[in-house]
């Protein structure tokens, strides 16, 4: 029965460590990419949910300004029928 020798050589090992070596490369590449990726949709999701965020304040700013435009005008009817009926209850 012949024994053939299964020995790794010096360019076995220089081929795998090559091998490894583009591995830990593409992987690191991937990894690289998915950071990249996570980070572009948080910044997307950050920058969508300011923009609602400013959009609310405005739309409750105007809301705002509309109820003290109609208060104002609901207090000057009262102011001038307040002051007539006190003119005519002193005439």
């Amino acid at each position: 029965m012949a024994h053939t020798s299964q020995a790794i050589t010096k360019k076995d090992l220089d081929d795998l460590g090559d091998r490894l070596s583009a591995a830990i490369a593409s992987n690191s590449a991937e990894v690289h990419r998915l950071g990249v990726l996570v980070e572009t949709t948080v910044a997307t999701k950050v920058q969508a949910t300011l923009e609602g965020l400013t959009s609310t304040r405005d739309e409750l700013l105007r809301a705002m300004s509309e109820m003290e435009a109609r208060l104002d005008r609901r207090i000057g009817v009262l102011e001038r029928l307040t002051t007539s009926r006190s003119a005519h209850h002193e005439g």
